[in-house]
Order: structure tokens, then sequence, then C-alpha cells
């Protein structure tokens, strides 16, 4: 058997580490691919340069493909030729994700404010442009804090993702010119929250890129991060649900109860479970 030389030990611990950030680059990338799924301009790119890659922008498939998968290959191969190393493949990937932020800029203009008002008009109107703008504002939000780079993609008709196939699926709002996430679903249940993108994921999530944890209440509350509270987090992902009053229907519709939250004692909302519903406001009707 050969005796590896130092040439070789030096080759292997550099592909050892180029392997990890050639990774994260192509995840960076399929995020800002996801985050203008339907942006008629990036649709063009693609289209024009990128071909292998429409499926992906076409809809978010339920298994990411990675590096290996065939079409990425073709394309990795197509545009890099002879120079298919891992600093080309990172640099490739890096130089596509930022023409998609640079288009993401351009499409939410100078104007904050006026962007903010045109998510309110998509999401009355359900317009194309929702899905793409959103999904910007919520990513420039995010800019700068440990989130930066999160996965974000529209998930139909005001309802978003955040973070890839397990991620959390949320609905979102304009409130007083905000853009707040409405609330987080589990399973058809809406549970409301009103938050900015990145409240919600520093109180939701219990570490940056990690799945989210089911293990909140309405509130988002997890618990005091002790070795107990871990264990239970592993072993229940759901939700428990804060408890009805015993005069909860009292003055309501059918169907409607008034709860108190478990994590802020005298904090109160209505659900109405046979619907899926949940707001703060009280019904009436």
């Amino acid at each position: 058997i050969p005796v590896p030389t130092s040439f070789h030990l030096t080759f292997l611990a550099y592909a050892m580490a180029e392997v990890p950030k050639e990774r994260e680059a192509w995840k960076r990338l399929l995020a800002k691919i996801a985050q203008m799924r339907g942006h008629p301009k990036t649709r063009a790119l693609l289209e024009d340069k990128h071909a292998e890659l429409l499926e992906i922008a076409s809809e978010c498939p339920d298994v990411l493909p990675d590096e290996e998968d065939e079409q990425v290959k073709k394309w990795f191969h197509r545009k890099l030729k002879t120079k298919d190393g891992g600093k080309t493949r990172i640099k490739l990937c890096d130089k596509l994700a930022t023409t998609l932020h640079e288009f993401a800029e351009e499409l939410i203009g100078k104007d904050l404010p006026a962007a903010i008002e045109r998510v309110n008009e998509a999401l009355t109107q359900g317009t194309a442009e929702e899905g793409p703008l959103v999904c910007s504002l919520m990513s420039k939000e995010l800019e700068g804090s440990r989130y930066e780079g999160h996965w974000i993609s529209q998930d139909g008709k005001g309802k978003y993702r955040l973070g890839s196939q397990d991620g959390k699926k949320v609905a979102v709002q304009v409130l007083d010119g905000k853009l707040l996430i409405h609330g987080y679903f589990e399973g058809t249940f809406l549970h409301p929250v009103r938050l900015p993108v990145l409240k919600f994921l520093t109180e939701y999530c219990r570490s940056a890129q990690a799945q989210p944890s089911d293990e909140c209440d309405l509130f988002g509350s997890i618990g005091g991060g002790n070795e107990k509270s871990a264990r239970q987090v592993e072993r229940s992902r759901s939700p428990k649900a804060s408890k009805a009053l015993p005069d909860s229907n009292g003055g309501l519709p059918p169907g409607w109860v008034k709860k108190e939250s478990r994590s802020k004692p005298g904090v109160f909302y209505y659900a109405n479970e046979a619907k899926g519903l949940t707001q703060f406001d009280k019904p009436t009707a």
C-alpha cells in the first residue's frame, strides 16, 4: 500500500474543507431561486442561461436536489467545462445568487412603504407579484441577522414556508403599514401571532437554520430551556392546546370558544376548531 505523501494529505485536507463550503453555496443559491420563483426576470434568466435549474424554479420539490443530482451536475459541467472544481463551483453558485439578490432589490425598489403597499394590493387581488415580493421583503428584513439566507418560499396565496422541506408554514398580512407573520399553521389550524418575520423566527426557532420546534403554544413559548424541557421537545413536536375557559362560549357564535395563552396568562384569543380558525378579535358571526 503506497504511503500518502504530504502533498496527498494536503490535497485531502483541502478537499474536505471545500465540500462543506460548496454545499453551503449551493443551499444559498437554492434559497434564492425559491425566493424569486414566479418573478418574470428570474425565469427569463434561467431559461436563457441556466435551463437545468428551471425545474427547481418552477416548484419547490419535496426533496431538494443536492450537488450530485443529475440535472445539477449537468449545469455545473456545462457552465464550468474543464474547470469543474470546488472553488469554481462555489463561485458559480455565488455569482447567480448575487444576480438574483440584485433582482430582489430591484423588485422592492427604494421606497419600502410603497413596496409593502404593493404587497397589500397583491394579497387582495391575487397578483403574480405577491410571492417574489413578499419573499424578498422578508429576506431583506433578515439581512445582518443570524437568519440571513433563511429559506423563504411561497406555498399558496398568502401562505409561505420558512425553512426548506419541513419548515414552518405561515400566513402573512399587512397591518399598519408593516408586513407581518399573521400566524403559523398546525395542519389546517392557524395560530395567530402577528409578528415581523425576524421576531417570529427568533421566538419560534431554537437555533438559526435549524428546523423550527413545534413545542410551543400560540405565542411561541418553548419553556425554560433546561434538560427537562429538551426531553419534552424530543418526545413531542406538536403544540399543546390551551385550555378553553369554563364560560368560554358565553356570547360567542356557535363553535367558537375563548382560550387563555399557556405562556402568557391573562392574554386571550378565540378559536373555532371545527373550522380551523383562531383570532384575537372577538368573533361576531
